[in-house]
């Protein structure tokens, strides 16, 4: 080859290395180039993460293609696209996404929904049944018996007094029958043993139960009830009284407000914690392991997660109920019309609002809320305000379940009820 051509050939390489060499680079940091517009313009990118961990993607209705998420889809032209996800088994999921030149628009996390399936647990349920406290136990009571079932058994306490009714410990480890008043008849076991508990020193009212201890206010204080054993304590203003986690709480009037008291299995008082100012008409709950103060006067709840002032989170929602979010530390607040997350870090946030009646609102984990009304249960994941709205025959109770993504109800079957259960992912 001549001097010349290998010159002339060396120049064409050296010009389609300076043309392509920028035009690689370009390509690899996601431009493009429109022959329409003769123009570059930048793409964009979609982050998924999420369950299942299997899943039909299409984007815009064009052929999909089943990826293991987490995944991405990258060099997307900046604009609206319509994202679907499906696996079998599952109900489809669908949103609109917005994709920006040069950004990853992060879906994370995406959940998908089984398709609906109520499973039968039981039935020949008696009216008047009360889920325990963390689900997977019913208890009802017909004439002088208690029965208790689960899934798998079934005992009964009989015999036992006419009482007015009756209410699970908060561990869900025994019944508490109530006479009129609140007076306390005595307690049957999840083994089906019942129990006359031991004369007390002074008339008492019912206030909690926690396992195997019972506390209850008298005309003076309050008694506390450990196996065969009364302990009594006088307690000046006291408003009312409650068991969480093994603990005696009790809520008195001061001569500045109010203040909350942590007591010790002798009932002596172990600290004072002084209420805010604003608290004008507090109501005091031991629910699920959750120790909050509901007050009327300022639409507001405090959550009581220590002995510090910096232990208390305000929440602008009155709580009538509490329920520990499965697999967190946080805690979901609920009244007739709303529900609030009080998060473990101390911040707090909307869960959802609704009009209509509802007769129960469960936090399933992986921020995913259900709310039951009487004919119909809507299932919404908070991040992306996916729903998935479920006819329902006419319920009557929705149990706090602690298992996540379980559901359980008590339905209508004509004078009976009966034990249904749905697995929502």
């Amino acid at each position: 080859m001549r001097l010349l051509h290998r010159r002339l050939l060396a120049l064409t390489f050296i010009c389609l290395f300076l043309v392509c060499a920028p035009l690689a680079v370009a390509y690899s940091r996601g431009f493009r180039f429109d022959p329409k517009s003769l123009d570059f313009y930048k793409t964009g990118a979609i982050v998924l993460s999420g369950k299942p961990k299997s899943v039909l993607i299409q984007v815009n209705a064009e052929p999909g293609r089943t990826k293991s998420l987490p995944t991405s889809i990258r060099n997307l032209r900046p604009g609206t696209y319509q994202l679907s996800l499906s696996a079998p088994g599952y109900e489809p999921w669908q949103q609109e996404v917005r994709v920006r030149d040069g950004e990853a628009t992060i879906l994370d996390p995406v959940q998908l929904f089984r398709t609906p399936a109520f499973e039968t647990v039981r039935t020949a349920i008696g009216a008047g049944a009360k889920f325990a406290p963390q689900g997977g136990s019913v208890a009802w009571r017909q004439g002088s018996t208690l029965t208790i079932t689960t899934p798998t058994t079934l005992v009964t306490c009989t015999s036992i007094p006419e009482g007015q009714t009756f209410v699970w410990d908060s561990q869900g480890q025994r019944l508490v029958v109530l006479g009129k008043d609140d007076t306390v008849l005595g307690t049957c076991s999840r083994q089906g043993v019942w129990k006359q508990i031991p004369v007390p020193p002074a008339a008492v009212r019912f206030a909690s139960a926690d396992g195997d201890t019972l506390l209850a206010t008298t005309p003076t204080g309050l008694a506390l009830l450990r196996g065969n054993t009364w302990v009594t304590a006088t307690v000046k203003n006291l408003k009312q009284a409650v068991l969480n986690n093994g603990k005696s709480f009790s809520l008195v009037q001061t001569p500045t407000g109010f203040a909350l008291l942590r007591l010790n299995d002798q009932l002596k008082t172990m600290s004072t914690q002084e209420l805010p100012a604003s608290i004008k008409t507090p109501k005091l709950f031991g629910d699920h392991q959750v120790l909050w103060i509901s007050d009327a006067t300022s639409n507001s709840s405090l959550w009581i997660r220590g002995e510090q002032a910096s232990d208390v989170l305000t929440l602008p929602l009155l709580a009538h109920t509490a329920q520990r979010i499965p697999g967190t530390a946080d805690v979901l607040f609920i009244n007739a019309f709303s529900a609030m997350i009080g998060k473990a870090d101390g911040a707090s946030t909307t869960a959802s609002r609704w009009i209509t009646p509802v007769f129960g609102v469960t936090h399933l984990g992986r921020e995913t809320v259900s709310i039951a009304r009487a004919d119909r249960l809507l299932i919404r994941h908070i991040p992306h305000n996916t729903v998935l709205d479920i006819p329902l025959e006419k319920g009557v109770a929705v149990s706090q379940t602690s298992t996540e993504g379980v559901l359980e109800f008590l339905l209508e079957d004509g004078k009976i009820l009966r034990w249904v259960q749905l697995q929502v992912f």
